[in-house]
């Protein structure tokens, strides 16, 4: 079975995939989008284009978004809970 990178280059359709590397200088992952086309295979010469996008920002935004939508549900569920609480009284 063909890896998608290899179909790439045997078909010539273009092939992207998310990857993570590790900054040399700090350390760090670092997230990338990895999109890759094969250019002149069908001249039996096939060479491999390849495109990295950082993406940090963007899962930085996405995991920040799904905290919010978390912390959302949870107001959500306590607002419906103390809805059905009697009123306190104090005297």
């Amino acid at each position: 079975m063909l890896r998608s990178g290899e179909r790439s280059l045997a078909t010539g359709k273009p092939f992207e995939d998310e990857v993570r590397y590790r900054a040399a200088a700090t350390g760090n992952i670092v997230g990338f989008v990895s999109r890759r086309a094969a250019t002149g295979w069908a001249r039996q010469d096939p060479q491999v284009v390849r495109h990295l996008s950082d993406i940090e920002d963007r899962k930085r935004a996405e995991e920040e978004r799904e905290k919010l939508r978390a912390d959302l549900a949870h107001v959500n569920r306590v607002s419906m809970l103390e809805s059905w609480l009697p009123p306190c009284r104090t005297s």
